[in-house]
């Protein structure tokens, strides 16, 4: 019989199985990202609110995402939205009318009253006027 090696145990024991549950470490690894994302997420909703004031010109329902990255891209998208929709409703600048105001709505010159024509009668003329106008 051959010389036994002194540095081989005689009675190995086998590979341990895994254990099934979580070490302390993983469990320490797992809190800690839980931890980091409810961060993000609540300096991520920090920045949207932030953002969506920043930009009061644009409807807050426009400005979204879930990074900041998306949120800026968002902000872009939005803007020239918001750019379009002005430009459409861009009502034409009214013309003034000679010696006129632009703001004002253009009216027609009455015609002259007849010469002589004073007190209730001349009150009675501009009277049927405007009921005719109207």
């Amino acid at each position: 019989m051959p010389d036994a090696d002194p540095n081989t145990d005689p009675n190995p024991t086998p590979n341990p199985a895994p254990d099934p549950t979580p070490s302390a470490e993983a469990a320490d690894l797992a809190r800690q990202l839980e931890e980091q994302r409810s961060a993000t997420s609540q300096a991520t909703a920090a920045y949207l609110d932030q953002v969506r004031t920043a930009n009061p010109a644009i409807p807050p329902a426009l400005i979204a995402g879930d990074d900041i990255a998306a949120i800026n891209a968002s902000v872009e998208t939005a803007k020239a939205t918001v750019q379009q929709v002005l430009d459409a409703n861009k009502a034409p600048t009214p013309q003034p009318a000679p010696g006129g105001n632009a703001a004002a709505p253009a009216r027609a010159e009455p015609p002259p009253v007849p010469d002589g024509t004073r007190g209730a009668h001349r009150i009675r003329l501009g009277l049927d006027r405007l009921k005719e106008q109207n």
